[in-house]
């Protein structure tokens, strides 16, 4: 019987632009995101900016967005000479053809390279930009956002008159012909025009002529924006083809080492690797993961999203970056934190100190951030085999796990950083800043240090440290107790709080809380307890197949913040839907996969917060001017990270042992795709491929090897829950074929 008809992702309006620099350029531009803006009509009646995708790049010192505002290539939340704002991001600057607004406009990037392209139409003439920051050793050049501007005339007729204008929002100066200088606290900002003709500056407007341009005809300027500590940048000696070519060839060789996906659904296809990219271009240049929109920083837990997806394509070497630049941080402070200056040096970081020496974590680390601190070392120790400092860290660990700030019956507070309190408190009727970390206790720091709690003690084995963990085991069995007794509603489901007053339980439970059960690793998918919470959330909170969503409550009925919505949810809610639903063997696994993509904005990307009626990004303010930020934040690489391990759980399943030589496959060939691939999948110094297809009455899997080392390989397969074991040779494949709905299988 073939495959039944596929259910792709909805297709987004797809944009690839022509002529211009993607003609001179090909490698760059050689494969373009099918995620893309795409807008008409007068300004005014466009949609607002959560309704419009984020786009954004950098080199790890200079970073920036394009596609909120109007005009879309208005270069926003622009920050360098590092990945801090200090004090704030540099003010927005739109380019614009003098004389009137586009009448059409589209934004996109390459998948290529980290290249934003952005087109607006007037009167037959485009202006397109093309922006990056170099991947180059230059330094001058690294300190520079550059933007390839193209003037081109599509009409039958001569174009002439015509001026680009590039312009500041904020207030600017002009020490010089041609030059505008922003200042942000001691930092500067010089924009200038490169090439492409003599500019004129005067008040916030940068101003070039284009030489009449015949029908056909293209014009070229290269506009850069240079930022510097302490004084204004000099000119830097920009040769923007030379770089945009350096930079191309960087990213396609880390690109290169991480995994390769081969599937049918394009859209599917652009996330994962957009992904990539939205990981990396939020990575400063020490080796920081930072949310670059609203925030900077390194934030210690949202290192997760981050740690867990690039593990999932083979990134160790930048999670191993990611986990020692927490390490520099931690000993920079003296303590953990709840986040950290991102563009430390940490080869400059102090010794560590006596952590068995402080006092108990409070405030912002009391509870949530230290485990999550022992859970990224320990899928790092799984997937790399690499123990290297584990031994300098386990004071650090041990202090995670033992220093939080329990409560009577082990009971752990909130941090008072989770983003889902505002969306949980909507939900309840409590107010958005209700004050949980003096008033409840927290169901989600309990389950975290639960699901820590069994990571720490493998790692406790692997450092020579077992008798560590068996030294909490007493806390261990209170924490679970005191969890199931006060979080442990009657009818199966998981309160997110109890009142630390009364020990009474929150009614109603909040999604974000009760997946926690599966995701924190607290329980595998297959417990009993895992199962019968999960398929208690789905009919209490259930909005359709595949889709949890606690209602607004009544009294947030007419909340002018969020006029007609129905609920408020987490940019990680997808994620942790599909997570536990595919750990669980839920029948709705696909539906939740399916339903990854009504979250995605139109650059393909994951938001701190949306509204549930239509997916949109909950963006109550955009700010212009750098200073406040927007809220809540966009293109997030915890919440993007969080959703892409989700989706690599669903459809591949890896999960590799590298001290024990184990390989762990739990694939699902979603309905209608006739095959995918997955080429590059990483444990430790070894690589692999799964391919998955359809074939006559059944599924064909194998797993091959391009190691040199021998694995045992388990697979699993939720038709009919079969599980097979096999030893993969260097150089050697293990196949398994699967009849559909049967229960029966063969292997080889």
């Amino acid at each position: 019987m073939p495959p039944a008809p596929a259910r792709p992702w909805a297709q987004g309006p797809g944009w690839v632009p022509d002529g211009g620099i993607a003609s001179r350029h090909p490698a760059a531009f050689a494969r373009f995101s099918r995620y893309s803006t795409h807008l008409t009509g007068p300004v005014e009646a466009r949609p607002d900016a959560g309704h419009r995708g984020s786009f954004g790049t950098g080199n790890g010192r200079v970073f920036g967005f394009v596609g909120l505002a109007d005009p879309l290539n208005t270069l926003h939340s622009l920050t360098g000479p590092t990945y801090e704002k200090r004090p704030r991001f540099f003010g927005d600057y739109a380019v614009r053809l003098a004389g009137g607004a586009f009448a059409e406009e589209r934004a996109g990037r390459s998948l290529a390279a980290p290249v934003l392209v952005t087109r607006g139409v007037r009167d037959g003439v485009e202006l397109d930009t093309a922006d990056f920051a170099p991947w180059t050793d230059d330094l001058a050049a690294r300190a520079c956002f550059v933007r390839v501007l193209t003037v081109r005339n599509r009409g039958p007729a001569d174009a002439s008159g015509l001026v680009i204008e590039v312009v500041a929002n904020n207030a600017v100066e002009s020490p010089e012909a041609g030059v505008l200088v922003e200042a942000a606290g001691t930092r500067k900002l010089a924009t200038r025009f490169v090439s492409g003709g003599g500019a004129t500056a005067a008040g916030r407007v940068l101003s070039l002529p284009v030489p009449a341009l015949a029908a056909g005809a293209e014009h070229e300027a290269v506009l850069v924006h240079c930022a510097a500590e302490g004084g204004v940048p000099a000119a830097a000696a920009i040769d923007a083809h030379a770089l945009l070519d350096e930079t191309a060839q960087r990213y396609a060789a880390w690109d290169a080492g991480l995994v390769q996906v081969e599937v049918p659904d394009a859209m599917v296809a652009d996330f994962v690797d957009g992904m990539k990219m939205t990981l990396k271009v939020q990575t400063s240049a020490p080796g920081a993961t930072c949310p670059m929109s609203e925030y900077t920083k390194t934030w210690a837990r949202d290192n997760v999203g981050p740690v867990m997806a690039m593990l999932d394509l083979g990134g160790h070497e930048d999670v191993r970056g990611h986990l020692d630049y927490l390490w520099a941080a931690i000993r920079e402070k003296g303590d953990l934190s709840n986040a950290y200056d991102a563009d430390l040096d940490p080869a400059a970081a102090p010794a560590a100190p006596d952590f068995d020496a402080l006092p108990v974590l409070s405030g912002r680390t009391a509870a949530e951030t230290p485990s999550y601190m022992v859970i990224m070392h320990s899928l790092y120790d799984r997937a790399t085999g690499d123990r290297s400092g584990l031994a300098e860290r386990w004071p650090l660990l041990r202090r995670c796990m033992t220093a939080q700030g329990f409560g009577p019956d082990g009971l752990l507070p909130f941090s008072n950083d989770e983003t889902y309190r505002a969306a949980m408190n909507a939900a309840a009727g409590l107010g958005l800043e209700y004050p949980h970390g003096d008033l409840t206790w927290s169901a989600n720091s309990s389950m975290l240090w639960l699901g820590a709690f069994r990571e720490y003690r493998r790692l406790a084995g692997a450092a020579g440290r077992a008798t560590d963990a068996d030294a909490l085991e007493q806390l261990r069995a209170e924490v679970e107790a005191s969890t199931l007794a006060r979080y442990l509603l009657p009818d199966g489901c998981i309160s997110p709080f109890v009142h630390r007053d009364t020990l009474a339980p929150s009614p109603l439970p909040f999604e974000d809380v009760a997946l926690q059960v599966t995701w924190s690793g607290w329980r595998d998918g297959d417990d009993a307890l895992a199962r019968s919470s999960l398929e208690c959330l789905v009919k209490r909170l259930g909005r359709g197949p595949g889709v949890i969503q606690s209602p607004l409550h009544e009294s947030y009925a007419d909340f002018p913040l969020l006029p007609g919505a129905t609920g408020v949810y987490t940019g990680m809610l997808p994620g942790y839907t599909l997570a536990a639903m595919t750990e669980c063997g839920h029948g709705d696994a696909e539906a939740a996969f399916e339903a990854v993509r009504r979250s995605l904005d139109s650059s393909g990307n994951l938001n701190e917060m949306h509204v549930f009626d239509d997916g949109a990004s909950l963006m109550l303010v955009y700010d212009p001017v750098g200073g406040q930020g927007d809220y809540t934040a966009r293109f997030r690489p915890w919440e993007g990270g969080i959703v892409l391990d989700a989706v690599l759980r669903f459809l591949v399943g890896f999960r590799p042992d590298v001290a024990a030589r184990t390989l762990s496959f739990r694939p699902r060939l979603p309905e209608g795709w006739p095959r995918m691939a997955w080429r590059g999948l990483r444990a430790g110094a070894d690589r692999f491929d799964l391919v998955v297809e359809a074939v006559a009455g059944g599924t064909l899997v194998t797993v091959t090897s391009r190691g040199t080392s021998t694995w045992d390989v388990t697979l699993r397969w939720d038709d009919g829950d079969i599980r097979e074991s096999a030893p993969l040779a260097p150089g050697g494949s293990a196949s398994w074929t699967f009849a559909s709905q049967s229960g029966q299988q063969s292997g080889q």
